[in-house]
Parts: C-alpha cells; sequence; structure tokens
C-alpha cells in the first residue's frame, strides 16, 4: 500500500501540532482500546513517521503466521484513504484530519491484529454453549477447560511500537509456537494447490499390478511428497509406490493395508479446502491451550488416540491409546500425576452404575461374582458395610436420574479388573486417568473409542519404567515385586508430572501433515462459532 511510503516523511513540528490535535478530536468517538493506546502516547500520532513500525505492520498483516485467515483489518479503509490523499492540499487542515484518520486507522488494524492473534475470531462462549446443549439433547457430558485468554494492554501494545519491536512483540503472543508454525507452514503449502488432477478409479490395485491410472496415482501421491515428483512414471504398482500408499494412509489414518483401494481414492480426491478449512480450525483451537507446556509432560492427542511422553519438545515414547466413546467423551484438559498404582481395585462411578451396572444386572443376576466385583452398603460418608446377598433390586430407587446412590461397587485387583494392572493418577474432577485394559484386542482397531471417558494404554509398564525416575528409589527396586505379589500398592511421584489432554486433528509427525477425523465433532462446533461478519 502507498500508505507505507506516504507516512514515511519527517513531517515539521507545526504540521505535528496539527496532526495531533485532530487526532484529539478524532478519537473521542473510539473505544476505550483505542483511546488508551493514544493515552500512552499523550494522545500524539503512532504511525506517521515511524518507518519501521509501519512497515512490519504491512507485513504482518499479509502474512499468515500471524493473520491466517487473511482478514481485512482496516486494510481497505487504509488503502481508500492513501488514495484521497493524493488529492488534498498537504498544507491544508483537510489533509491534516485525513492524515489523523489514517492513524487512527492503523491503530485498530493493530489492535484487531493482536486480539485475532490471541483470542481468534471464535465465539468461545458460543462454542461452550454447544457443548453444553449436548448434555440435553443427547445426554453427553463433553468437558473441555478452555485457556481463555485477553489481549495485552493497550500500554504493553504501545511499549513495542515505542521500541520498535511490533514483529517480536507480535511473534510473543503466537500460541505453541512451533506447532503454531508447523501449522501455518501446511496451511500455506495446501492453499498453494491449484487444480490437482483427480486420480480415476478403476479397480482395487495392489503391488505387481500395472494400470495406466497409475501414472495419475504416482503424480497426486507427489504432490504431497509422499512420492517422489519426477517426469515419467511407469504403469506399474512398484515398491515405491507401495512405500507411497502406505505413507499416506497413515497420514489419513485409513486402513493400514497396500491396497489402493475406492476410500483412498475418495481421499485423494477430497477438495484441499476441506484440508485447508481443517487447518485452520486446529490453528484457531491454539488459542484455548496454554501457550506452550512445560518441558517434560505426557501429551494425549483424542483424535490420533495416542499418547507421547515429551520432553525438551522431543517424544520419547509414542503409544496407541482407547479414549472416550462418542457419547462419553474424554474431557480435555491438564492436570499432574502425583502416583502410581499397581494391581488396582476399581471403584465403579455413580454414572456408571446407572448407566451399565444396573441394565447388567437386570439380564446377568450372577454379575458381580464372576467379575470379582463387591458391593457394598454406606455406613457413613467414609464408612461402609458388604453385603453378601446383593440383588439389582435394590438398586431401583437410584436407576433414573443424578443423585447420591448409598452403595459402593469396588471391583478388586487381578486379570479381569477394567484398569488392568497399572493405574497413573492425576487427581481431577473427571475421575479420569490413564490405565492398563483388560481388553487388549480394543488397542488394534482404528477408532480406539470404547472406554466410559479414561484413557487406556497400549504399553502402561513401558511408560511405567520410564518414569522411574519420578519414584522413590525404594519403589524403583521393588516395581517387580509389587507386581508379582499382586496386591495393590501406590507409589508417590517426587515431583508431578504433567498430562496434557488435547484435540488436534491435524498435526505434523515425522515431518509430514497429518490428518484425522473429527470424532466428538468438535471442530464443526468451532467453526459454526465464528463472530458474525467476521
Amino acid at each position: 500500500m502507498r500508505i507505507f511510503l506516504l507516512l514515511f516523511f519527517i513531517i515539521t513540528s507545526l504540521f505535528s501540532d496539527e496532526l495531533d490535535d485532530s487526532i484529539r478530536s478524532q478519537i473521542t468517538n473510539e473505544n476505550s482500546k483505542v483511546k488508551s493506546i493514544y493515552s500512552a502516547n499523550s494522545n500524539r500520532s503512532l504511525w506517521v513517521g515511524h518507518e519501521q513500525n509501519i512497515k512490519e505492520l504491512q507485513e504482518a498483516l499479509q502474512d499468515p503466521y500471524f493473520n491466517y485467515k487473511y482478514k481485512d483489518f482496516y486494510q481497505s479503509q487504509i488503502s481508500n484513504y492513501t488514495h484521497l490523499l493524493n488529492s488534498v492540499d498537504t498544507n491544508s487542515t483537510q489533509y491534516s484530519e485525513d492524515l489523523a484518520k489514517l492513524d487512527i486507522l492503523l491503530t485498530k488494524s493493530y489492535l484487531d491484529l493482536i486480539n485475532f492473534i490471541v483470542v481468534s475470531d471464535i465465539d468461545w462462549d458460543k462454542f461452550e454453549s454447544k457443548l453444553s446443549t449436548l448434555k440435553a439433547d443427547k445426554d453427553i457430558t463433553a468437558n473441555w477447560e478452555l485457556v481463555k485468554k485477553t489481549p495485552p494492554s493497550p500500554h504493553t501494545a504501545f511499549n513495542a511500537l515505542k521500541d520498535y519491536k511490533l514483529k517480536d512483540f507480535l511473534t510473543s503472543l503466537t500460541p505453541q509456537q512451533e506447532r503454531h508454525k508447523e501449522l501455518v507452514e501446511s496451511l500455506k503449502f495446501y492453499q498453494s494447490l491449484k487444480d490437482v488432477k483427480k486420480v480415476p478409479y478403476a479397480k482395487d490395485l495392489k503391488l505387481g499390478d500395472s494400470h495406466k491410472f497409475v501414472v495419475n496415482l504416482k503424480e497426486r501421491l507427489a504432490v504431497e511428497g509422499d512420492i517422489e515428483k519426477r517426469d515419467g512414471y511407469s504403469e506399474k504398482y512398484d515398491d515405491e509406490l507401495q512405500n507411497a500408499v502406505i505413507s499416506y494412509k497413515k497420514r489419513f489414518h485409513l486402513e493400514q493395508n497396500t491396497s489402493v483401494d475406492k476410500i483412498m481414492i475418495y481421499y485423494l480426491n477430497k477438495p484441499t479446502n476441506l484440508l485447508t478449512q481443517s487447518l485452520v480450525t486446529n490453528l484457531d483451537k491454539l488459542k484455548v491451550f496454554p501457550n506452550k507446556f512445560s518441558k517434560e509432560y505426557l501429551l494425549v492427542n483424542l483424535p490420533a488416540f495416542e499418547l507421547d511422553y515429551m520432553k525438551d519438545g522431543t517424544s520419547l515414547m509414542n503409544m496407541w491409546v482407547v479414549i472416550g466413546r462418542g457419547e462419553r467423551p474424554t474431557p480435555i484438559f491438564s492436570e499432574s500425576i502425583s502416583y502410581i498404582e499397581l494391581n488396582p481395585t476399581w471403584s465403579i462411578p455413580d454414572n456408571l452404575v446407572r448407566r451399565d451396572l444396573i441394565p447388567t444386572l437386570k439380564t446377568e443376576p450372577d454379575y458381580l461374582q464372576t467379575h470379582n466385583i463387591k458391593a457394598y452398603r454406606y455406613l457413613s460418608s467414609s464408612k461402609v458395610q458388604e453385603i453378601t446377598n446383593f440383588n439389582v433390586e435394590m438398586l431401583a430407587p437410584y436407576e433414573a436420574g443424578t443423585g447420591y446412590i448409598p452403595f459402593k461397587f469396588v471391583q478388586g485387583a487381578g486379570e479381569t479388573n477394567a484398569l488392568g494392572k497399572i493405574k497413573f493418577m492425576f487427581p481431577n474432577k473427571y475421575s479420569v486417568y490413564l490405565h492398563d485394559t483388560d481388553s487388549k484386542e480394543l488397542l488394534d482397531r482404528r477408532y480406539r473409542v470404547y472406554s466410559s471417558g479414561c484413557v487406556r494404554l497400549q504399553k502402561p509398564f513401558d511408560l511405567l519404567y520410564a518414569l522411574k525416575g519420578y519414584l522413590s528409589v525404594g519403589d524403583q527396586n521393588n516395581i517387580d515385586k509389587y507386581i508379582e505379589n499382586g496386591k495393590t500398592v501406590s507409589m508417590s511421584f517426587k515431583r508431578k508430572l504433567p498430562v496434557n489432554i488435547v484435540y488436534f486433528t491435524v498435526f505434523n509427525k515425522e515431518g509430514k501433515t497429518n490428518f484425522r477425523k473429527d470424532i466428538y465433532d468438535y471442530d464443526k462446533f468451532i467453526q459454526e462459532s465464528q463472530k458474525e461478519g467476521e
């Protein structure tokens, strides 16, 4: 924009006074943030004569790292005033008034860009309302502890201008900077894909097959880097194509085989704008997670069905997990592991007594005995008495509703315990934790949504040994003994380890962009919560 040349000139003291007087007059009708940032500068011009700040603002407005939705942020009006000033006498009062309007527009653009970087244009209250509606409409309790942020004060924003550190300041506001950068780079790449040729489908293809459409397939896979780009592909399904098929199917979480089938062709032919929309939504999501996680933590990404043990930005261990099914979604929040239980017992929560145990007991009266579950009656809040002749009719008054159930059901430790042989405890209001499982076959499935909210681990003992350093020396030396004797043992951590449960349907893995299904429809709700007119 020509304005970024027009405002570079050094203005005279007399004209400066006229300009500042015009600004003081015009900001009386502006919002409190605009008034505050000008107040920090004694109600004087913020932009005229400040070449570096103007240049950096212009660059930031055009940079998807900061403005990944390419929002206008007054750029059109700024351009209009630039052209208008070309036809106004520079010695006239009108010129100083129009230049003041331009200065204020630049300020509003700057403040709106800051707000977008920190908050985005999503109405997060509306999003939370949509989650709450799930309870009323479908009896689904969807919990997401949003980390809502507020933009820095206008005075802080002014200091960045005063110190000529606008770009550094905007960069410091960017959440989860490494993940943010990866998503933006992926967004730029997929936005650059124009007129991607569709791949025809004739039949399923496997290693060794030959078909004229194999050339189309290889060319399409080369677009996203799953196969080396070059001229003159053969029509044979060779080893190179097989590796590319495996790569592509991993990135899109398709069934892990080497067949080129209708489903893979469907994904290859999906409009790229659907992929860019997913990328944008995941950039929006970064605004409601902590700006950064600690140096060492466990990361559970629900749509990926994976847990990573992270340290200094590197995954030291990765494993598959089973998470809450659609009607019982795993909550999204952060807490810290404080202890581990070996050979745990399981006290069945009241909501699962109503939802699962009562219906099961009606069809399997001996279910408690066959699954090593004991029933107790509460005599007080801390005292219980075992019931040896329990029957389901005793629960009839408590089957409906959400109130207190005066019975406790505890599954003993052992091979059939739903928690398996170990659980990692990070006390929280959802009674959710990481644990082993007695249904290990579910970990081999592609969509691992089978729990009632807890996170079941593929390799719980590998994780235990990786975290040995968090235990006392005595517990470290006795782990094998504890496991073998079958008794419930609690091992406290010397220091807590954060656990972050997140929801990213797009992420970078091994240098490649991965896409996952929006299993709980949260991406859809975010997209529906964009503020109107923005």
